[in-house]
C-alpha cells in the first residue's frame, strides 16, 4: 500500500520480484531455530539496508516475520498499522517526534484484512519500512500508525534529520480485529532493534 506514511522501495527489477528475493534470503538466513518469542509463535527480525546513510537519504528497514509455530499462520505484509516503533534514539537520546491523527480506521483495517497471507512453519514474511520527507521535522522521518477502534488513528513521526548513530526498536502487532481470516496471527511479537548511522 502506498501512503503518506509508508512506501515500498521499488527497484528496477520490480517490487514483486524484489520482495520474492527478500523472502528467499530471509528463509535461507533463518533456516535454523531461534528462541521463543513473546507470542510463542512469531519471531521478528529487523535489518537496515545500509549501515551508513547520507543526510536526506531515505532510510529503509527490512523486517522479517518468522513462523516459529508448528502450523501455518496468517500474517499481514502491510506496514501501516502493524509495525509499531517502540523507540528511535540518536546517540542514546530520543529523537524529535510529532503526532497527528487520521480518520481512516475502516479503510486501513480493510486493507490489513485483505493483506493477510498464510506462512508455513519455518518460513518468513518480509516487510519494508521506509522513511519519508517530513517538512515539519526538517528532513526524513520514520512513521508508525496505531490503529484505534474509535475511528481515529494516531500517527507518530520520528525524525532522522541530524547526523549520528541511530537505534530503532520496533514490534509487529495485529490487534484482535473482527473478520480476520481463520488462522491469522493476533497479538504482539518480540521487540527487534536495528542500528544505522547518518552522516552529513
Amino acid at each position: 500500500m502506498s501512503s503518506r506514511w509508508f512506501r515500498l522501495l521499488v527497484l528496477t527489477m520490480g517490487p514483486t520480484i524484489f520482495l520474492g528475493v527478500i523472502t528467499v534470503v530471509f528463509n535461507s538466513i533463518f533456516s535454523q531455530g531461534f528462541g521463543i518469542t513473546q507470542s510463542d509463535q512469531i519471531k521478528l527480525f529487523a535489518f537496515s539496508t545500509k549501515a551508513i546513510y547520507a543526510k536526506g537519504e531515505p532510510i529503509s528497514i527490512l523486517v522479517a516475520l518468522k513462523n516459529m509455530s508448528k502450523s501455518a499462520l496468517g500474517l499481514s505484509d502491510q506496514v501501516a498499522g502493524t509495525l509499531q516503533i517502540i523507540a528511535l534514539k540518536k546517540d542514546g537520546q530520543n529523537v524529535l517526534t510529532r503526532t497527528s491523527f487520521v480518520s481512516s480506521y475502516e479503510s486501513l483495517v480493510y486493507l490489513l484484512k485483505q493483506s493477510v497471507k498464510s506462512v508455513i512453519p519455518g518460513e518468513s514474511l518480509p516487510l519494508l519500512l521506509t522513511s519519508e520527507s517530513d517538512p515539519e521535522l526538517g528532513g526524513e522521518a520514520l512513521g508508525a500508525i496505531q490503529l484505534e477502534q474509535q475511528g481515529l488513528n494516531q500517527v507518530t513521526y520520528y525524525a532522522v534529520t541530524e547526523p549520528g548513530r541511530y537505534e530503532l526498536s520496533l514490534v509487529y502487532e495485529i490487534p484482535a480485529l473482527p473478520g480476520l481470516a481463520p488462522g491469522a496471527f493476533k497479538g504482539k511479537t518480540n521487540e527487534a532493534t536495528v542500528s544505522f548511522t547518518l552522516t552529513r
